[in-house]
């Protein structure tokens, strides 16, 4: 999926904002390892580097204080910012069988698995101490 700086497609437009609102919710829940990751699986569908992704994801610094108040909203567990970071994997699977790309919507499949996995493990250990695990 060649991209551009702009990320200007509609296709490349929906992955990026899911890409955005993952590693915005992950990281700041302190699941640096999976920001890092994420970041790495979406650059490469990208074509781009991951520092580029995650300068483009921090762009706008409101919408990402925005975003970490949001997630750590009092009460909210940090499993939640997992499972959602899960369901927007999967969204990103969605928008690539749509326009074809099924290899990629597999992979991405596959890695959505690999993050419901851990926020379920997450979530069982809420009290304790986790940490990524999964890798890339």
């Amino acid at each position: 999926m060649p991209s551009s700086s702009t990320y200007s497609t509609s296709q490349e437009s929906l992955i990026i904002q899911h890409y955005k609102i993952i590693v915005a919710r992950v990281w700041s829940v302190g699941y640096d390892k999976a920001a890092q990751t994420i970041t790495d699986w979406y650059a490469e569908l990208l074509e781009a580097s991951p520092n580029a992704l995650w300068t483009e994801a921090r762009r706008d610094q409101k919408w990402w204080d925005d975003m970490s108040k949001y997630s750590n909203k009092v009460g909210k567990p940090r499993s939640d910012s997992a499972y959602a970071a899960g369901n927007l994997m999967a969204d990103s699977a969605a928008v690539l069988f749509r326009f074809g790309r099924n290899v990629e919507a597999a992979r991405f499949c596959e890695f959505a698995d690999k993050v419901f996995d851990w926020a379920r493990e997450e979530e069982e250990g809420e009290k304790g101490s986790r940490h990524w695990t999964v890798g890339s």
